[in-house]
């Protein structure tokens, strides 16, 4: 009697935490549909198929992104600024592992193919065992860090130092978005950011994509 109580306790624990989990993605949803509609871009609800950006996803898994299309949801896609941006959820993604925290992204398409820079956030450079941004890019040990960073900038590694300088200018000055992990890699400038998705975050997420992009060109 006492594991068939057990069992049903499990279950019911799963459910209410799935019900709880669905009604902050609906809040969630609202926020990224709120905020697509101000910037005049695409937003693709979860549950509902991301054709339209499957290409694009697919683009950003062949780079260490965990973009797989199936796996996103509350995909926003169309033109920023006249640059091309992307943003998802990946629910999947978990930011630790005693963490129910996941990550959402924001990614710019660049005009050119650029060399790797990744900014780690100060949180990442002190739990790299504990945060899977270090698996999504395995040449990381290969790179060599950013000549003369300051404290703020200790997180960032790349295979060109000159070309990661030029884009670390980018995001100087941006406040908080100053500490959140970004990448320049391929076509992409990406972002991935464990906070609330509130409209400012949201904001503040594609300003940096679109500042890096704009940097490149």
């Amino acid at each position: 009697m006492g594991l068939l109580s057990e069992f049903f306790s499990e279950m019911l624990s799963r459910a209410m935490t799935r019900k709880a989990d669905a009604v902050v993605m609906s809040a969630q949803s609202r926020r990224v549909q709120r905020f697509a509609a101000e910037g005049g871009l695409h937003h693709t609800p979860p549950g509902r198929p991301v054709g339209h950006a499957a290409p694009a996803l697919g683009e950003l898994c062949a780079l260490g992104v965990p973009a797989a299309p199936e796996q996103a949801c509350d995909v926003v896609g169309g033109t920023l600024r006249g640059i091309p941006v992307l943003g998802f959820d990946n629910p999947h993604v978990k930011l630790h592992a005693l963490d129910g925290g996941h990550f959402w992204f924001a990614a710019a398409r660049l005009p050119y193919a650029c060399p790797d820079v990744i900014a780690r956030s100060p949180w990442e450079v002190r739990h790299a065992k504990g945060t899977p941004v270090t698996g999504w890019f395995p040449n990381l040990p290969h790179y060599v860090p950013l000549p003369g960073a300051s404290s703020g900038e200790r997180g960032v590694l790349t295979a060109d130092p000159g070309f990661a300088a030029h884009a670390v200018g980018a995001v100087r000055g941006r406040g908080r978005s100053y500490r959140m992990s970004w990448a320049v890699r391929g076509h992409w400038a990406v972002t991935w950011d464990p906070g609330p998705v509130t409209l400012e975050r949201l904001r503040q997420r594609f300003g940096l994509v679109c500042d890096l992009a704009a940097r490149c060109r």
